[in-house]
Protein backbone atom coordinates (compact mmCIF):
# COMPACT_ATOMS: atom_id res chain seq x y z
CA UNK A 1 0.00 0.00 0.00
CA UNK A 2 2.51 2.20 0.96
CA UNK A 3 4.46 1.65 -2.68
CA UNK A 4 1.32 2.61 -4.73
CA UNK A 5 1.15 5.83 -2.30
CA UNK A 6 4.84 7.28 -3.44
CA UNK A 7 4.10 5.84 -6.96
CA UNK A 8 0.99 8.31 -7.44
CA UNK A 9 2.69 10.94 -5.67
CA UNK A 10 5.91 10.70 -7.39
CA UNK A 11 3.37 10.62 -10.62
CA UNK A 12 1.64 13.47 -9.88
CA UNK A 13 5.04 15.83 -8.91
CA UNK A 14 5.84 15.77 -12.74
CA UNK A 15 2.49 17.60 -13.46
CA UNK A 16 2.60 20.04 -10.53
CA UNK A 17 5.18 22.45 -9.05
CA UNK A 18 7.71 24.00 -0.98
CA UNK A 19 5.35 25.08 1.75
CA UNK A 20 5.74 27.67 4.77
CA UNK A 21 7.68 24.92 6.54
CA UNK A 22 10.62 24.73 4.41
CA UNK A 23 11.44 27.76 4.55
CA UNK A 24 10.62 28.18 8.34
CA UNK A 25 12.67 25.32 9.27
CA UNK A 26 15.45 25.86 7.09
CA UNK A 27 18.11 26.06 9.45
CA UNK A 28 16.86 22.80 11.72
CA UNK A 29 16.73 21.02 8.01
CA UNK A 30 19.87 22.15 6.78
CA UNK A 31 21.99 20.99 10.52
CA UNK A 32 19.51 17.65 10.17
CA UNK A 33 21.15 16.63 6.64
CA UNK A 34 24.62 17.73 7.29
CA UNK A 35 24.77 15.34 10.36
CA UNK A 36 23.38 12.72 7.99
CA UNK A 37 25.56 13.16 4.95
CA UNK A 38 28.99 13.96 7.66
CA UNK A 39 28.33 9.89 9.12
CA UNK A 40 31.03 7.85 6.44
CA UNK A 41 28.71 4.72 7.11
CA UNK A 42 25.15 6.56 6.07
CA UNK A 43 25.35 4.65 2.81
CA UNK A 44 24.50 1.18 4.15
CA UNK A 45 23.58 2.13 7.88
CA UNK A 46 20.95 4.52 7.29
CA UNK A 47 17.62 5.02 5.02
CA UNK A 48 17.78 7.02 1.84
CA UNK A 49 17.10 10.66 3.20
CA UNK A 50 15.72 11.87 -0.39
CA UNK A 51 14.70 10.69 -3.73
CA UNK A 52 17.47 11.88 -5.57
CA UNK A 53 19.57 9.49 -2.84
CA UNK A 54 23.15 10.22 -2.72
CA UNK A 55 24.14 11.52 -6.25
CA UNK A 56 27.20 9.07 -6.45
CA UNK A 57 28.45 10.28 -3.17
CA UNK A 58 28.71 13.61 -4.65
CA UNK A 59 26.15 14.97 -2.20
CA UNK A 60 28.02 14.11 0.91
CA UNK A 61 31.32 15.59 -0.23
CA UNK A 62 29.67 18.98 -1.60
CA UNK A 63 27.85 19.17 2.18
CA UNK A 64 31.83 18.28 4.26
CA UNK A 65 33.05 21.19 1.77
CA UNK A 66 30.22 23.32 3.00
CA UNK A 67 27.60 23.53 0.20
CA UNK A 68 24.07 22.12 1.14
CA UNK A 69 21.38 21.70 -1.41
CA UNK A 70 17.75 20.29 -0.42
CA UNK A 71 14.34 20.93 -2.76
CA UNK A 72 11.04 19.99 -1.14
CA UNK A 73 7.26 20.00 -3.08
CA UNK A 74 4.39 20.12 -1.26
CA UNK A 75 1.07 19.75 -3.16
CA UNK A 76 -2.42 20.74 -1.29
CA UNK A 77 -5.59 19.08 -2.76
CA UNK A 78 -9.19 20.13 -1.85
CA UNK A 79 -12.98 20.27 -2.36
CA UNK A 80 -16.21 21.35 -0.64
CA UNK A 81 -18.69 18.89 -1.04
CA UNK A 82 -20.87 20.68 1.64
CA UNK A 83 -21.28 24.55 2.00
CA UNK A 84 -19.72 27.47 0.35
CA UNK A 85 -20.27 29.46 -2.21
CA UNK A 86 -20.26 26.79 -4.85
CA UNK A 87 -19.22 23.67 -4.70
CA UNK A 88 -15.30 22.57 -6.36
CA UNK A 89 -12.55 20.86 -6.13
CA UNK A 90 -8.81 22.65 -6.39
CA UNK A 91 -5.14 21.36 -6.87
CA UNK A 92 -2.22 23.93 -5.62
CA UNK A 93 1.45 22.88 -5.58
CA UNK A 94 4.86 24.17 -4.41
CA UNK A 95 8.15 23.26 -5.25
CA UNK A 96 10.60 24.90 -3.19
CA UNK A 97 14.59 24.87 -3.49
CA UNK A 98 17.15 25.79 -1.70
CA UNK A 99 21.11 26.69 -1.81
CA UNK A 100 23.37 27.24 1.37
CA UNK A 101 27.25 28.22 1.59
CA UNK A 102 29.22 28.13 4.65
CA UNK A 103 31.46 30.44 3.87
CA UNK A 104 33.80 29.61 7.29
CA UNK A 105 34.45 26.59 5.40
CA UNK A 106 34.94 27.74 1.72
CA UNK A 107 36.73 31.44 2.20
CA UNK A 108 37.43 31.03 6.04
CA UNK A 109 35.02 34.07 6.86
CA UNK A 110 34.51 32.72 10.69
CA UNK A 111 30.80 32.86 11.54
CA UNK A 112 29.44 33.57 7.98
CA UNK A 113 27.11 32.06 5.10
CA UNK A 114 25.09 32.53 2.16
CA UNK A 115 21.67 31.30 1.47
CA UNK A 116 19.67 31.84 -1.42
CA UNK A 117 16.02 30.05 -2.07
CA UNK A 118 13.66 29.69 -5.46
CA UNK A 119 10.11 28.52 -5.58
CA UNK A 120 7.61 27.66 -8.12
CA UNK A 121 4.35 27.21 -7.42
CA UNK A 122 1.20 26.01 -9.79
CA UNK A 123 -2.64 25.39 -8.90
CA UNK A 124 -5.46 27.22 -7.92
CA UNK A 125 -7.30 28.37 -4.85
CA UNK A 126 -10.42 26.75 -3.65
CA UNK A 127 -10.94 29.27 -1.00
CA UNK A 128 -11.58 32.16 -3.61
CA UNK A 129 -12.97 30.18 -6.40
CA UNK A 130 -15.77 28.53 -4.54
CA UNK A 131 -16.09 28.76 -0.90
CA UNK A 132 -15.54 32.33 -0.92
CA UNK A 133 -13.81 32.28 2.96
CA UNK A 134 -11.14 35.06 3.96
CA UNK A 135 -8.91 32.01 5.43
CA UNK A 136 -7.53 30.11 2.23
CA UNK A 137 -7.66 26.41 2.82
CA UNK A 138 -4.57 25.75 1.14
CA UNK A 139 -1.39 26.77 2.97
CA UNK A 140 0.63 26.50 -0.36
CA UNK A 141 -1.36 28.69 -2.15
CA UNK A 142 -0.19 32.23 -2.94
CA UNK A 143 2.76 33.90 -5.28
CA UNK A 144 1.60 31.28 -8.38
CA UNK A 145 4.81 31.72 -10.68
CA UNK A 146 8.76 30.89 -10.19
CA UNK A 147 10.42 33.63 -8.26
CA UNK A 148 13.50 34.60 -6.16
CA UNK A 149 12.61 34.29 -2.41
CA UNK A 150 15.53 34.50 0.15
CA UNK A 151 19.23 36.06 -1.12
CA UNK A 152 20.59 36.75 2.29
CA UNK A 153 24.20 36.58 4.41
CA UNK A 154 23.82 35.31 8.05
CA UNK A 155 26.78 35.57 11.02
CA UNK A 156 26.52 34.26 14.02
CA UNK A 157 28.94 34.68 16.98
CA UNK A 158 29.27 34.86 20.59
CA UNK A 159 28.78 31.36 20.50
CA UNK A 160 25.51 31.12 18.78
CA UNK A 161 24.20 33.88 21.34
CA UNK A 162 24.46 36.77 18.78
CA UNK A 163 22.81 36.37 15.10
CA UNK A 164 22.40 39.04 12.06
CA UNK A 165 20.77 37.94 8.76
CA UNK A 166 20.66 40.39 6.04
CA UNK A 167 19.44 40.70 2.59
CA UNK A 168 16.22 39.82 1.16
CA UNK A 169 14.55 38.37 3.81
CA UNK A 170 11.02 36.94 5.34
CA UNK A 171 9.23 38.27 8.27
CA UNK A 172 7.65 35.44 8.84
CA UNK A 173 10.46 32.92 8.92
CA UNK A 174 11.36 34.92 12.24
CA UNK A 175 8.56 36.28 13.80
CA UNK A 176 4.97 35.24 14.22
CA UNK A 177 5.91 31.37 13.62
CA UNK A 178 6.29 28.48 15.64
CA UNK A 179 6.64 24.78 13.97
CA UNK A 180 3.86 23.48 15.67
CA UNK A 181 1.92 25.70 13.00
CA UNK A 182 3.71 23.48 9.98
CA UNK A 183 1.18 20.30 10.95
CA UNK A 184 -1.75 22.43 9.32
CA UNK A 185 -3.05 22.95 5.86
CA UNK A 186 -5.23 26.01 6.45
CA UNK A 187 -2.93 29.02 6.06
CA UNK A 188 -5.11 30.46 8.74
CA UNK A 189 -2.41 28.34 11.18
CA UNK A 190 0.37 27.00 8.54
CA UNK A 191 3.29 29.19 8.93
CA UNK A 192 2.04 32.77 11.06
CA UNK A 193 -1.20 33.40 12.05
CA UNK A 194 -2.92 34.65 9.32
CA UNK A 195 -4.57 37.85 10.37
CA UNK A 196 -1.02 39.62 10.24
CA UNK A 197 -1.49 39.28 6.61
CA UNK A 198 -4.93 41.39 6.31
CA UNK A 199 -3.61 43.66 9.04
CA UNK A 200 -0.42 44.66 8.44
CA UNK A 201 1.03 44.91 4.23
CA UNK A 202 4.53 45.10 5.54
CA UNK A 203 4.89 42.04 6.99
CA UNK A 204 6.13 39.50 4.72
CA UNK A 205 6.24 35.38 4.42
CA UNK A 206 7.59 32.80 1.93
CA UNK A 207 7.27 33.16 -1.28
CA UNK A 208 7.60 37.06 -0.92
CA UNK A 209 11.12 38.37 0.45
CA UNK A 210 12.03 42.02 0.72
CA UNK A 211 15.21 43.99 1.63
CA UNK A 212 15.59 43.85 5.63
CA UNK A 213 17.65 43.38 8.32
CA UNK A 214 17.16 40.91 11.66
CA UNK A 215 18.92 40.48 14.82
CA UNK A 216 18.87 37.47 17.04
CA UNK A 217 20.32 38.11 20.70
CA UNK A 218 20.22 35.53 23.60
CA UNK A 219 21.17 38.05 26.46
CA UNK A 220 20.46 34.96 29.31
CA UNK A 221 20.61 31.11 28.53
CA UNK A 222 16.85 30.95 27.66
CA UNK A 223 15.45 34.44 26.68
CA UNK A 224 15.77 34.98 23.00
CA UNK A 225 15.28 38.73 21.93
CA UNK A 226 14.56 39.62 18.35
CA UNK A 227 13.98 42.59 16.25
CA UNK A 228 13.71 43.54 12.90
CA UNK A 229 13.12 46.36 10.39
CA UNK A 230 11.83 45.79 6.84
CA UNK A 231 11.08 47.55 3.11
CA UNK A 232 7.77 47.79 3.38
CA UNK A 233 7.00 48.49 -0.53
CA UNK A 234 4.58 45.17 -0.84
CA UNK A 235 4.00 46.34 -4.74
CA UNK A 236 7.89 44.82 -5.15
CA UNK A 237 6.71 41.85 -4.11
CA UNK A 238 4.07 41.27 -7.74
CA UNK A 239 4.45 38.31 -9.24
CA UNK A 240 5.64 39.69 -12.56
CA UNK A 241 9.19 41.04 -10.74
CA UNK A 242 9.32 37.12 -10.17
CA UNK A 243 11.32 38.51 -7.14
CA UNK A 244 13.89 40.07 -8.88
CA UNK A 245 13.09 43.82 -8.20
CA UNK A 246 15.92 44.96 -6.12
CA UNK A 247 15.12 48.43 -5.81
CA UNK A 248 15.05 49.94 -1.92
CA UNK A 249 11.76 51.86 -2.72
CA UNK A 250 10.36 52.94 0.91
CA UNK A 251 7.61 55.15 -0.12
CA UNK A 252 4.81 52.70 1.03
CA UNK A 253 6.40 52.58 4.67
CA UNK A 254 9.08 50.75 6.64
CA UNK A 255 8.06 47.78 8.84
CA UNK A 256 9.60 47.53 12.29
CA UNK A 257 9.11 44.55 14.68
CA UNK A 258 10.07 43.19 17.45
CA UNK A 259 9.78 39.96 20.16
CA UNK A 260 11.03 38.44 23.08
CA UNK A 261 10.84 34.35 24.12
CA UNK A 262 11.14 32.57 26.94
CA UNK A 263 12.14 29.14 25.90
CA UNK A 264 12.07 26.47 28.61
CA UNK A 265 13.73 23.66 28.37
CA UNK A 266 15.50 23.85 25.09
CA UNK A 267 19.35 23.80 26.06
CA UNK A 268 19.14 20.33 27.84
CA UNK A 269 20.42 17.18 26.53
CA UNK A 270 16.98 15.55 26.18
CA UNK A 271 14.76 18.84 25.48
CA UNK A 272 11.96 16.94 27.53
CA UNK A 273 8.80 18.80 28.20
CA UNK A 274 10.21 22.00 26.57
CA UNK A 275 8.13 25.15 25.45
CA UNK A 276 8.08 28.91 23.79
CA UNK A 277 6.35 31.93 25.74
CA UNK A 278 6.39 35.00 23.15
CA UNK A 279 5.52 38.59 23.18
CA UNK A 280 6.24 40.75 20.13
CA UNK A 281 4.60 44.05 18.59
CA UNK A 282 5.30 45.22 14.76
CA UNK A 283 4.82 49.15 13.58
CA UNK A 284 4.26 49.59 10.40
CA UNK A 285 4.96 53.34 9.75
CA UNK A 286 3.43 54.53 6.38
CA UNK A 287 0.16 56.90 7.03
CA UNK A 288 -2.80 55.69 6.26
CA UNK A 289 -6.61 56.50 6.36
CA UNK A 290 -8.93 54.43 9.14
CA UNK A 291 -12.23 53.00 8.00
CA UNK A 292 -13.82 56.45 9.97
CA UNK A 293 -11.98 58.46 7.15
CA UNK A 294 -9.79 59.83 9.73
CA UNK A 295 -5.25 59.58 8.82
CA UNK A 296 -3.64 57.60 10.90
CA UNK A 297 0.60 58.35 10.71
CA UNK A 298 1.06 54.49 11.54
CA UNK A 299 -0.17 51.02 11.88
CA UNK A 300 0.64 49.00 15.00
CA UNK A 301 -0.34 45.43 16.51
CA UNK A 302 1.17 43.40 19.33
CA UNK A 303 0.89 39.76 19.68
CA UNK A 304 1.42 36.53 22.22
CA UNK A 305 2.36 32.90 21.45
CA UNK A 306 2.16 30.07 23.88
CA UNK A 307 3.48 26.25 22.67
CA UNK A 308 4.38 23.73 25.79
CA UNK A 309 4.59 19.99 25.43
CA UNK A 310 2.82 18.42 28.56
CA UNK A 311 3.10 14.84 27.72
CA UNK A 312 6.38 12.54 26.87
CA UNK A 313 5.88 9.18 27.39
CA UNK A 314 9.52 7.95 26.35
CA UNK A 315 12.69 10.14 28.34
CA UNK A 316 15.02 8.83 26.34
CA UNK A 317 12.78 10.99 22.97
CA UNK A 318 11.42 13.86 23.20
CA UNK A 319 9.85 14.14 19.81
CA UNK A 320 7.15 11.70 20.93
CA UNK A 321 4.44 13.61 23.07
CA UNK A 322 1.30 16.34 23.27
CA UNK A 323 1.95 19.52 22.88
CA UNK A 324 -0.54 22.56 22.94
CA UNK A 325 -0.18 25.67 21.11
CA UNK A 326 -1.52 29.14 21.19
CA UNK A 327 -1.55 32.61 19.32
CA UNK A 328 -3.59 36.02 20.00
CA UNK A 329 -3.24 39.14 17.95
CA UNK A 330 -4.78 42.71 18.59
CA UNK A 331 -4.90 45.59 16.86
CA UNK A 332 -6.49 49.14 16.40
CA UNK A 333 -9.59 48.54 14.89
CA UNK A 334 -9.73 51.71 12.74
CA UNK A 335 -6.66 50.46 10.99
CA UNK A 336 -7.09 46.71 11.43
CA UNK A 337 -9.54 44.12 9.85
CA UNK A 338 -8.69 41.59 11.97
CA UNK A 339 -8.32 43.87 15.52
CA UNK A 340 -8.94 40.57 17.41
CA UNK A 341 -7.54 37.01 16.13
CA UNK A 342 -6.34 34.27 18.03
CA UNK A 343 -5.06 30.15 17.03
CA UNK A 344 -5.10 27.01 19.25
CA UNK A 345 -4.54 23.29 18.78
CA UNK A 346 -2.84 20.56 19.94
CA UNK A 347 -0.10 18.30 18.17
CA UNK A 348 -0.03 14.83 19.42
CA UNK A 349 3.34 13.55 17.78
CA UNK A 350 4.15 9.56 17.57
CA UNK A 351 0.37 9.03 17.92
CA UNK A 352 -0.65 5.58 16.89
CA UNK A 353 2.79 4.67 15.29
CA UNK A 354 5.20 5.43 18.34
CA UNK A 355 7.37 7.45 14.89
CA UNK A 356 8.09 10.71 15.61
CA UNK A 357 7.27 12.27 12.68
CA UNK A 358 3.95 11.01 12.23
CA UNK A 359 1.45 13.33 14.28
CA UNK A 360 -2.38 13.85 14.74
CA UNK A 361 -3.15 17.61 14.92
CA UNK A 362 -6.62 19.44 15.79
CA UNK A 363 -6.80 23.21 15.54
CA UNK A 364 -8.79 26.32 15.78
CA UNK A 365 -8.85 29.55 14.54
CA UNK A 366 -10.79 32.75 14.75
CA UNK A 367 -11.02 36.27 13.45
CA UNK A 368 -13.05 39.00 14.47
CA UNK A 369 -14.11 41.49 11.79
CA UNK A 370 -13.29 45.55 12.77
CA UNK A 371 -16.44 47.26 13.87
CA UNK A 372 -15.63 50.62 12.15
CA UNK A 373 -15.05 48.37 8.79
CA UNK A 374 -18.28 47.46 9.11
CA UNK A 375 -19.68 51.00 9.86
CA UNK A 376 -17.66 51.53 6.62
CA UNK A 377 -19.58 48.73 4.63
CA UNK A 378 -22.98 49.07 6.43
CA UNK A 379 -22.49 53.34 4.71
CA UNK A 380 -21.74 51.99 1.62
CA UNK A 381 -24.19 49.63 1.39
CA UNK A 382 -22.20 46.45 1.67
CA UNK A 383 -22.95 43.36 3.66
CA UNK A 384 -21.70 43.30 7.79
CA UNK A 385 -19.12 40.87 8.33
CA UNK A 386 -18.91 39.30 11.76
CA UNK A 387 -16.40 36.77 12.04
CA UNK A 388 -14.89 33.73 10.28
CA UNK A 389 -14.32 30.36 12.67
CA UNK A 390 -12.28 27.49 10.75
CA UNK A 391 -11.61 23.84 12.59
CA UNK A 392 -9.33 21.75 11.27
CA UNK A 393 -8.52 17.64 12.14
CA UNK A 394 -5.27 16.04 10.45
CA UNK A 395 -3.50 13.23 10.54
CA UNK A 396 -0.01 13.02 8.93
CA UNK A 397 1.66 9.93 8.30
CA UNK A 398 5.20 9.68 7.09
CA UNK A 399 5.38 7.05 4.19
CA UNK A 400 9.18 7.38 3.94
CA UNK A 401 12.45 9.55 5.14
CA UNK A 402 11.44 10.76 1.93
CA UNK A 403 7.52 11.99 1.80
CA UNK A 404 4.52 12.17 3.67
CA UNK A 405 0.71 12.23 3.35
CA UNK A 406 -1.77 13.74 5.41
CA UNK A 407 -5.43 13.56 4.99
CA UNK A 408 -7.14 16.72 6.66
CA UNK A 409 -10.34 17.79 7.77
CA UNK A 410 -11.78 21.45 7.62
CA UNK A 411 -15.00 22.89 8.45
CA UNK A 412 -15.81 26.92 8.18
CA UNK A 413 -18.14 28.54 9.50
CA UNK A 414 -19.57 32.30 8.78
CA UNK A 415 -17.72 32.55 5.35
CA UNK A 416 -16.01 35.54 5.55
CA UNK A 417 -18.33 36.75 7.93
CA UNK A 418 -21.36 36.52 6.13
CA UNK A 419 -24.56 34.85 6.87
CA UNK A 420 -24.96 34.79 2.93
CA UNK A 421 -22.74 32.26 2.22
CA UNK A 422 -23.32 28.74 3.81
CA UNK A 423 -21.24 27.57 6.66
CA UNK A 424 -18.52 24.80 4.58
CA UNK A 425 -16.80 21.45 4.79
CA UNK A 426 -13.75 20.78 3.17
CA UNK A 427 -11.99 17.20 2.42
CA UNK A 428 -8.44 17.32 2.01
CA UNK A 429 -5.06 15.89 1.39
CA UNK A 430 -1.48 17.64 1.79
CA UNK A 431 1.60 15.77 0.68
CA UNK A 432 5.51 16.61 0.25
CA UNK A 433 8.60 15.06 -1.43
CA UNK A 434 11.95 15.84 -0.34
CA UNK A 435 14.46 15.87 -3.33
Amino acid sequence: MRKTIVAILCTTSLFLCASHRFAGQTYRRHDAIATYYQNDNHLKDLPRRTITGEWGGARADLIKKGVIFTSEYEANVAANPVGGAARGFSYTGSLGMDLKLDLEKLMHMYGWEFYTDFVWRRGTNLSAEKIGNQFPVQQVYGGQTFQLNRLQFRYSGADERIRVKFGRLNAGNNFLQSDWYYFFMSNAFCGNPIAVFFNDPGFTAYPHATWGVVADVFPFESIRVQGGVYNGNSSLQQSKYHGFNFTFNTLEGVQYIGQVTYQLNQKTSSDLYSGNYSIGAFLFDKGIQGFNGDSEGKNTGWYVLVDQTIYQPDPNNAGIGITPFGAVLFAPKNTNTFPFFFTTGIVYNGAFTGNEQDALSFGIAYGKYSKELNAKSALEGEEEQNFELVYELNYKLQVSEWSFVQPDLQYIVKPKGKSTIPNALVLGLQFALTF
